[in-house]
């Protein structure tokens, strides 16, 4: 049941609609074999609404034959047979003949629940016919098994003997232990009906040791399931600490990587200061190789400029000269006028 609620909370109604359907019919028959009807129907009803979403008739079919044999177990019976109803034309319609059998059966169950006899050996016959027909000779003999009682109780004697009898050589044939179990029980009714006591008590005697058998068989899973069980605790606390230890590990592991992003980052920075200081020391070069041809630059200008400052000056010079030897010679003329006017 825990593990079924569990796969309940992990499958997807969205995804997986048929899975989810099937956990809750699995989890549906485990509430109703531990008596728990109710609940049992609440699941199954889930399933249905999950199986009507996809549209498939068959498991519709089947999840409405779950809760038929829920409402029977409440003994709420005009509820199972309209599920029942339900579930049997959908299969008509699809043409299970297994399944129409299956029907057949549990309506015979409810009519056999409600004390109508007649109504219920008729479902039985009808259901054990087709599982003859398909070979599903277990379920024929099931079903053999009540007719016979049914017919035993309505007085019907030799029929019932025919039925016991074809139940009893399909119980031998099949290896089905509890078809065996109630088939002999029924047995020992006949023959105390047919006031047969010896019969009956040797019949009955068959009853007690192949009960005791099967309850031998009972007793040895519940302990095999119970060491299972605690095979399987031990499992699942083995699995927690591995899961614990993987946390641990993937926690572990994310600090390592934020470690490493956080020494790629402070790589990166550094890297790029680096690059930083690179282009500024290539900058402050460039600058300083710039500055320093522009002072050569204007060292050469300012050394032509006092060339030419120089070459000007003697011009200058020179022409003042020239200018001083005009002069004079402009003076020494006009003397020589005047002394040729006088």
């Amino acid at each position: 049941l825990e593990y079924f609620e569990k796969a309940i909370d992990m499958l997807s109604e969205d995804n997986d609609p048929i899975g989810k359907s099937f956990a809750y019919i699995h989890c549906g028959n485990t509430l109703l074999n531990i008596g728990r009807p109710h609940e049992a129907l609440e699941n199954y009803e889930s399933a249905l609404k999950l199986r009507e979403i996809t549209g498939n008739k068959l498991v519709i079919s089947q999840a409405m034959r779950s809760i038929a044999i829920a409402h029977s177990d409440l003994k709420q019976y005009s509820q199972a047979q309209l599920y029942l109803n339900q579930a049997l034309q959908i299969l008509q319609e699809l043409d299970d003949e297994i399944g129409i059998a299956n029907i057949y059966n549990e309506l015979g169950n409810i009519a056999l629940a409600e004390k109508k006899s007649r109504e219920a050996l008729n479902h039985f016959a009808l259901a054990a016919s087709i599982y003859e027909e398909n070979a599903e000779f277990e379920k024929q003999g099931l079903c053999a098994r009540k007719i016979g009682e049914i017919q035993m109780s309505l007085g019907l004697l030799d029929e019932s003997y025919s039925n016991l009898q074809k139940a009893l050589r399909i119980a031998d044939e099949t290896g089905n232990g509890k078809l065996l179990e109630l088939t002999l029980l029924a047995f020992h009714d006949y023959f105390i009906e047919k006031e047969l006591y010896k019969d009956a008590l040797l019949y009955f005697k068959q009853y007690v040791g192949i009960k005791d058998s099967l309850n031998a068989i009972t007793q040895k899973e519940a302990i095999w399931q119970a060491s299972l069980d605690v095979e399987l605790d031990k499992k699942v606390q083995e699995i927690k600490k591995i899961e614990g230890d993987i946390e641990e590990l993937r926690a572990e592991a994310k600090l390592k990587t934020i470690e490493i992003e956080q020494q790629k980052l402070i790589k990166n920075f550094f890297a790029l200061v680096s690059i930083f200081i690179l282009v500024v020391a290539l900058g402050s070069f460039y600058g300083y190789f710039i500055i320093r041809q522009k002072n050569k630059w204007l060292n050469e200008a300012n050394e032509k400029l006092e060339k030419s400052e120089d070459e000007l000056l003697k011009l200058l010079q020179t022409k003042d000269k020239l200018f001083s030897i005009c002069l004079l010679y402009t003076s020494d003329a006009a003397d020589e006028e005047d002394s040729v006017d006088l």
